[in-house]
């Protein structure tokens, strides 16, 4: 395979040349560790990736992305890059910039990634859903005097107790938490405040390269908050993962996963548990499939008018059992715990694969489920100490379907007490649903050195 020659609606392919990639940073260390196994083996042949070992940082210590973005632009001028590869929500920002300024760079707009990016903006652009989740906004005033606590509760309160508080531009989770009371908010407020601002100073791209009129808000640090949505009550709804690839304005659809949920009934009252895992087949009735896959392909239609082209991309969803369909989330970058998933349970399924096609204008197969079960199981702690504490390393990683997401030199922090820590997930396939889960508790046998640290079932 070749190299790209003429700009993006007219690719031609050079036999016998590598394509270039740069692995378009800020990136975490497992990306270079996990790269290759995104790939099948005769893939790898075909490409030449680029890193950036060393990034920038401001004075306060976090990414400068201002001169990271000059960086990347050096690096694809001098390498000859042909694609970029994005797979952090922090690059594929950068990958919007360089790809609306390098006629040859296939991929989404910076206001599309924007878009799914910023929860706010999300929700009110983009969100078509028929009973949308109610949404409350504040800007963060990180002054934390008792007025501006006062005035930013009164902003967020609206959406009933209890409720959830988010960045409008997420950081993995971190920042997300569940208030009961107004003080409980206050308190929140005052531990998360910083955190939050310290990663708004990583977006000061979308204050250069955004439309500021259209978006005015666009870069300031800010919140949102919205009902609690309590999966475990009997009559709560499923978490669905939607995933899609757009090539050229079509929308290729890959298969719904779904929550893992138990029922169990003791001395008639019954209880529903919702696992820390998510299958697929989904387990979801027709009618359920065809409300949330209008759904979001309506959400896609939407982002395809404000340029999302040429890209993975990936939504979570409340489904429940009469009908309504509630967007929780929208990333314009594949997800790598369903990645996993699709590669053991879809034929066509390669979600990294789908993207590097359509970067070189190759449509990609569509994708199909091949009849397997399959199921994620990730690794969430409450908890904090050393990783080698509560993981035996050597075992996992001889052990083909176990993803550490931290090094055995880690420590894991507790940043709050409503938060945790998502470490590694393990990705196993079988022939129904109890077999999944028994490889599962069997894989947590053989790595887990404290396994109550790590909740999978009741059962356990």
């Amino acid at each position: 395979m070749s190299m790209l020659q003429c700009g993006k609606d007219d690719m031609k392919m050079e036999d016998d040349k590598l394509l270039n990639v740069l692995v378009v940073p800020p990136f975490i260390e497992r990306t270079k560790e996990t790269l290759f196994r995104n790939f099948a083996r005769n893939e790898m042949a075909y490409y030449k990736f680029h890193f950036i070992e060393k990034v920038p940082l401001c004075d306060c210590g976090v990414v400068d992305f201002v001169a990271l973005l000059e960086i990347c632009r050096q690096v694809v001028d001098e390498e000859g890059i042909d694609m970029l590869y994005t797979s952090e929500d922090e690059s594929t920002i950068i990958g919007a910039i360089l790809q609306e300024a390098i006629p040859r760079f296939r991929g989404p707009s910076l206001e599309s990634v924007f878009l799914c990016d910023n929860k706010y903006y999300t929700h009110k652009v983009v969100d078509s859903s028929w009973w949308p989740l109610k949404t409350c906004y504040s800007v963060l005033d990180t002054s934390q005097n008792d007025e501006s606590l006062e005035k930013m509760c009164n902003a967020l309160l609206p959406v009933g107790t209890p409720g959830v508080l988010k960045p409008v531009i997420g950081n993995g989770g971190s920042g997300f938490a569940v208030f009961h009371t107004k003080d409980e908010l206050k308190e929140i407020l005052k531990k998360t405040g910083n955190r939050i601002q310290e990663h708004f100073d990583t977006k000061k791209l979308y204050e250069i390269h955004l439309d500021q009129d259209k978006y005015p808000n666009g870069h300031v640090p800010a919140v949102i908050s919205q009902p609690f949505v309590d999966m475990n009550k009997l009559d709560g709804p499923m978490l669905v993962n939607v995933e899609a690839c757009i090539y050229n304005g079509e929308i290729i659809l890959w298969p719904l996963t779904t929550s893992v949920v138990k029922i169990s009934e003791f001395n008639g009252i019954k209880k529903r548990q919702v696992l820390p895992a998510i299958q697929i087949p989904a387990e979801l009735a027709d009618q359920q499939v065809k409300q949330i896959t209008e759904v979001f392909t309506n959400e896609l239609q939407k982002l395809i008018e404000h340029g999302f082209d040429n890209s993975v991309i990936h939504g979570e969803y409340f489904v429940y059992n009469d009908g309504q369909v509630q967007l929780f989330d929208m990333n314009p970058r594949y997800c790598p715990v369903c990645h996993w998933l699709y590669m053991k349970t879809v034929d066509n399924g390669n979600t990294v694969t789908a993207g590097m096609q359509v970067a070189i204008n190759i449509r990609p197969a569509t994708p199909k489920i091949n009849g397997k079960v399959g199921m994620v199981h990730w690794l969430y702690t409450e908890q904090s100490g050393p990783a080698n504490y509560f993981i035996d390393f050597q075992a996992a990683e001889k052990i083909e379907e176990v993803q550490m997401r931290i090094s055995p030199d880690e420590v894991i922090v507790r940043e709050s007490a409503m938060e945790g820590m998502d470490i590694g997930f393990m990705a196993v396939v079988g022939s129904n649903q109890s077999e999944c889960i028994s490889k599962i508790n069997n894989i947590r046998q053989q790595i887990l050195l404290k396994p109550d640290a790590f909740k999978f079932t009741n059962a356990q």
